[in-house]
């Protein structure tokens, strides 16, 4: 699995494609809503990100009791499975 953003949101996938399915199985709505204006780009597994997180370390809101940013490359993110990771946008 690998880390893919659009700049606002991040989710898992083994590819660009999957990337889509995944962002569309979280938001409901379907790829063609979003392809005129959207690139998924794959963020190297190296890159560090910092995801606000609960005290069990799963992203959450930022004024949620006891959030602290956790801060992890890509491919230690990509470890949580495929899916949704979190977004700039909530």
């Amino acid at each position: 699995m690998k880390l893919y953003t659009n700049g606002t949101d991040w989710v898992i996938a083994a590819d660009v494609d999957d990337a889509w399915l995944a962002w569309t199985e979280h938001s409901g709505e379907s790829r063609e809503d979003y392809e005129d204006g959207w690139v998924w780009d794959e963020v190297g597994p190296d890159e560090e990100l910092g995801i606000w997180c609960d005290a069990k370390g799963n992203p959450c809101e930022v004024d949620e009791d006891g959030s602290e940013i956790v801060a992890k490359t890509a491919a230690q993110w990509a470890e949580r499975g495929r899916g949704f990771l979190c977004s700039t946008e909530f």
